[in-house]
């Protein structure tokens, strides 16, 4: 008999199940199952704004919409070139809904490389924050495809009225401005596209086996690849986290997860913490667009349970914010639960997820870093 027919890992399992049954959806139906079961729970936050599951269904809908009316269609590929922020994550399922597929990039990679992810991808769009405009802009009439559109979105588009303010007072004044005639679409007038030819959705979800996202590989051995991840690749690793968390069932509880969302694990992660708690209905997921240390500790005081993510990570999290560690490389004494910390420079801003999730174990014998 074969060690893969025999499964002796299994006896270390517990509790977990040794086989799970997978949903034949796409990454859009999990998220309108949950809207559907409570439409009134907070989807997201973001800046201290919050989304609910039913206003999150409405812009991505719309976003939706939006994609088909700059003629976008199933199969498609659009890059997304951004930091965490909502428009990001309505275009990663807004895709999804019309069975178009997002490629996802570092918004800090250089001008050639954001060519070649185009390229190679054949990309029919671009969706990038105003900011990066002056780097991406040249590269566009280089491309395969000159038909490529780029989309600018803006952070205070998605904050409050006086933090946009701020924002566009302080923050913004630091990258030049886009020319008022150059060759591209706000995001604004993209969503009022959208509205106003207000194209009906497809009939056909999709399968689970349809391509969703584009990733890439890290490139140390060579070029860098892209890798095609399904529906059901992003569903699986929900479901998967959920039965090994501990935690099963998680309704009502708080993710929290520190990922850049261009990052290829970091939106696995997101994405499978993000599908967690759809499929638990938990309570909420938080963004925020830049890291400060009083925010995050603000954040992880507000009853937010541990998250998953890079246990070698973990150690640089000030001990004040009061995480646990749970991963089979830290010493035993920890092995509880585990949250890690990733990011990445937007000149001299740190931007990066906070998502909410639980995956702790053993609640009662935590120990604090």
């Amino acid at each position: 008999m074969s060690l893969s027919a025999s499964a002796p890992w299994l006896k270390y399992y517990g509790e977990v199940p040794h086989h799970l049954t997978y949903p034949q959806k796409t990454i859009y139906q999990m998220v309108r199952d949950a809207a559907i079961r409570d439409a009134r729970l907070p989807a997201y936050e973001f800046m201290g704004k919050k989304t609910t599951f039913a206003q999150f269904m409405e812009k991505i809908d719309q976003t939706a919409q939006a994609f088909l009316a700059m003629g976008i269609q199933k199969g498609d590929r659009v890059t997304i070139c951004m930091p965490n922020c909502p428009q990001a994550l309505h275009a990663f399922y807004g895709l999804n809904r019309i069975g178009a597929v997002s490629n996802m990039i570092h918004p800090l990679s250089a001008a050639g490389e954001i060519k070649f992810y185009l390229n190679f991808s054949h990309s029919k769009c671009i969706l990038t924050l105003d900011q990066f405009y002056a780097k991406i802009a040249p590269v566009m009439p280089e491309l395969d495809n000159k038909d490529c559109k780029l989309l600018l979105a803006k952070i205070e588009d998605e904050l409050y009225p006086h933090l946009a303010l701020g924002y566009a007072l302080t923050a913004a004044r630091k990258y030049p401005k886009p020319p008022k005639n150059g060759n591209y679409i706000w995001w604004s007038e993209f969503q009022r596209m959208g509205k106003k030819r207000n194209l009906p959705l497809p009939k056909n979800y999709g399968r689970a086996e349809d391509g969703a996202s584009i990733l890439y590989s890290g490139g140390t051995t060579g070029t860098t690849k892209g890798i095609l991840l399904s529906n059901m690749n992003f569903n699986a690793l929900g479901l998967q986290t959920i039965a090994a968390s501990g935690f099963s069932p998680i309704d009502g509880m708080k993710m929290l997860s520190v990922m850049p969302v261009f990052h290829g694990l970091a939106l696995l992660l997101d994405a499978q913490q993000l599908q967690a708690a759809i499929h638990a209905a938990s309570d909420s997921l938080f963004w925020f667009s830049r890291y400060a240390f009083r925010k995050f500790a603000a954040a992880s005081s507000n009853k937010n349970n541990p998250a998953q993510a890079v246990p070698r990570l973990c150690l640089i999290l000030p001990s004040k914010t009061g995480f646990f560690l749970h991963s089979s490389s830290i010493p035993s004494s920890f092995r509880y639960s585990w949250i890690a910390f990733t990011y990445f420079s937007l000149s001299d801003e740190t931007y990066f997820t906070i998502s909410l999730y639980t995956v702790g174990i053993e609640s009662e014998r935590r120990r604090p870093l």
